[in-house]
């Protein structure tokens, strides 16, 4: 039979199996991709450092203050709203500060401050507060005033007895006038990231909050004097047009003179048209409305003074 012919050999040795997969490895960018591995981890498991350092920021204002004795000054204007008169008043008599409480200053006044609030964006549905400052009631500048027998009789006879027949005393206003010299420089300055790697934002949107420490209450501020009828409708008025100031930092890389410092920043109030077109007239130069009456001596009233104003926001 054919089959017979076929002869199957047995044999107990191992055979070999070709398999065909190369077993030779590259070893070129794979140290790279471990760096990369090292870095993930590493941003993982501690934090990373970063340069936090910051810059210190100028007003820009060339216009000489004699109140505050040099350039660069900035200068803000609060007023607050009289239900009695109907109308807005710059004084703090009308949140229940006497005169003898803004004289001899007490705990109720000193404690009491405007915050300032810095956001990336005028939208509150996309906006991020960058940092705040704060402005104690004490920066602001003193009137004289006339004392009142009856408000504070020891004032008054003290200084009668004293020889002084029309006794007076110097009475905090809101008023400021800020720049970058001792005892006037306190919320002066801003104070931003050195390393732009960190962020690159540059313009600010500022809102103001008064605090009073007498009452406990919070007042928002606005950029604009509203109407009378607006106040005694109570319409509630739309963000962002009357809440922001925008502020834009500058760095000059050109021009080191003291007029214009290397790092300065400018305030333009704040409204959607002058936002799309990127304009606006600065604020925070010279004092508001004139030189208040019984200005301490020397002091100077700029024409055409824009100062930052802002007014309390009654609302319904």
């Amino acid at each position: 039979m054919a089959v017979n012919r076929l002869n199957i050999k047995a044999s107990l040795k191992d055979r070999s199996v070709t398999i065909p997969i190369g077993q030779t490895f590259d070893e070129i960018g794979n140290e790279q991709l471990v760096r990369t591995w090292e870095e993930v981890e590493l941003q993982d498991n501690i934090n990373v450092i970063q340069d936090y350092e910051t810059t210190r920021y100028a007003h820009k204002n060339n216009v000489v203050n004699l109140y505050s004795g040099g350039n660069n000054t900035i200068s803000y204007s609060f007023e607050f709203w009289d239900s009695a008169t109907n109308s807005y008043v710059d004084n703090f008599n009308v949140l229940g500060f006497l005169n003898k409480d803004l004289a001899k200053p007490k705990k109720a006044f000193t404690r009491s401050f405007f915050k300032f609030d810095f956001y990336d964006s005028p939208l509150r549905k996309e906006q991020k507060i960058m940092f705040t400052t704060i402005m104690p009631l004490n920066n602001c500048i003193r009137v004289e005033t006339p004392v009142d027998e009856f408000e504070d009789p020891i004032e008054y006879f003290s200084q009668i007895a004293s020889g002084i027949l029309l006794p007076m005393y110097g009475v905090y206003v809101p008023t400021c006038v800020l720049g970058p010299l001792h005892g006037r420089s306190e919320n002066y300055y801003i104070q931003w990231l050195k390393d732009r790697e960190l962020t690159e934002i540059d313009e600010f949107y500022m809102s103001c909050k008064f605090f009073n420490a007498k009452t406990g209450k919070v007042s928002n501020m606005i950029n604009e004097q509203p109407t009378l009828s607006q106040i005694t409708n109570g319409e509630i008025l739309s963000y962002p047009e009357w809440f922001y100031y925008k502020v834009k930092l500058f760095i000059n890389t050109s021009n080191a003179s003291t007029t214009n410092p290397k790092y300065r920043y400018v305030v333009t109030q704040f409204n959607e048209t002058i936002m799309a077109i990127g304009g606006g007239t600065p604020r925070g130069t010279g004092l508001p409305g004139g030189t208040p009456s019984g200005a301490i001596p020397g002091t100077l009233q700029v024409p055409n003074a824009m100062p930052i104003k802002f007014y309390e926001y009654v609302s319904a």
